[in-house]
């Protein structure tokens, strides 16, 4: 069964180069109506690439931070195409530099780009999907989330987009709104650019932008069957990202000593318990006898 994306409108920030463009350029592709958002004439171009390969397309130019430009997309969504059926939160700037070497200014600009972008576009699109009773929203974060030195900033603005998205995908339940997060490593011109280490360059050559591509399309497809789910994604391997505790051990009277001896314990990484919720995290074990 060939998965398609006809009579389907898709937001995709950030699409203008890398990874966002073969997102777009994919989903164009299999039928999606495709808005693409990104700063300078990279959209324009890209746009006007998918319509003369006989896709749909419209450019949206500026800042995913800005709500202007969100609202714009949303609106060039509905008067092009007639609707907003998906939102692939992927825009972002990045660069490796040592943690204290990186200004507090270049700290709030990862965190209003990879963050606030995506806080200002779901917005933009929530009610419209609401009303619909559908949506698909797919926020990028990254590899880096499991940590990469030299890479602290970004990791952490990444890994926001995380916690957005799992606590997103229990409010958008009811309104039929699925949101799930997507781990891609890929050879993008930013990590050519930024990465000194050359291992790490030499351990993604395989890892093609387009291989990241089929995860991302799939999660914004109406056949997905979950919500709020990780998947990471690189050189054409798709795999779980699980968030889960250990079973631990509780006690009421609990002191450092305690706390010391159990973590040095071998039973420390037994009895692993995937959590879905923060809910369910924090009652573990509570109706346990």
């Amino acid at each position: 069964m060939t998965l398609r994306f006809d009579d389907r409108t898709i937001i995709v920030t950030g699409a203008g180069s890398g990874l966002g463009e073969v997102y777009a350029r994919l989903l164009a592709s299999r039928g999606a109506a495709v808005v693409i958002v990104d700063l300078g004439d990279n959209a324009e171009g890209v746009a006007a690439a998918i319509n003369a390969e006989g896709g749909k397309a419209v450019a949206v130019t500026g800042s995913v931070a800005e709500e202007s430009t969100a609202n714009a997309a949303v609106e060039a969504a509905l008067s092009h195409f007639g609707s907003v059926d998906g939102l692939i939160n992927n825009a972002g700037v990045g660069w490796e530099r040592p943690f204290m070497e990186t200004s507090m200014e270049d700290l709030r600009l990862l965190m209003e780009v990879h963050y606030f972008g995506t806080v200002t576009m779901t917005r933009a699109v929530w009610p419209v999907m609401e009303k619909a009773g559908y949506g698909r929203i797919l926020n990028i974060t990254s590899a880096n989330i499991f940590g990469l030195e030299g890479w602290a900033g970004y990791g952490a603005a990444k890994a926001a987009n995380l916690g957005l998205g799992r606590a997103l995908a229990l409010e958008g339940k009811a309104a039929g709104i699925k949101v799930n997060i997507l781990a891609p490593a890929a050879l993008t011109p930013m990590l050519v650019d930024n990465i000194k280490d050359p291992e790490i360059l030499a351990s993604v050559q395989s890892a093609k932008p387009e291989l990241v591509g089929p995860a991302a399309a799939f999660l914004v497809h109406e056949s997905v069957p979950f919500t709020g789910h990780t998947l990471f994604s690189a050189a054409g391997l798709v795999a779980d990202i699980l968030m889960g505790t250990t079973q631990g051990q509780a006690d009421a009277d609990l002191t450092i000593e305690k706390v010391a001896e159990f973590v040095a314990g071998t039973e420390m990484h037994e009895n692993l318990r995937i959590q879905k919720s923060t809910i369910e995290q924090t009652t573990q074990g509570l109706g346990d006898d």
